[in-house]
């Protein structure tokens, strides 16, 4: 969702119940960013020393992000 409803909790679009998830907060979210920059980021660094990483851009069409993901799978086997 972009924006908040205009009527209540009611969805602008399908007339359904907006719901809240209880791991969708300000806090929950700030938690899970300490959580990344604490134990996940470091490995990116732990990766690249040992030449081990392969970055894939993830954005667009999915069928072209497969593409690109199999082309660096199977440049990394040879």
């Amino acid at each position: 969702m972009h924006a908040p409803p205009k009527h209540g909790w009611t969805c602008d679009h399908c007339g359904g119940e907006v719901i809240q998830r209880a791991d969708d907060t300000e806090d929950a979210i700030k938690r899970r960013l300490d959580i990344y920059e604490a134990e996940t980021a470091p490995l990116i660094q732990w990766y690249e020393e040992r030449d081990l990483l392969m970055v894939v851009d993830g954005d667009g069409d999915p069928d072209e992000v497969t593409a690109r993901l199999i082309r660096t799978i199977d440049t990394a086997r040879r």
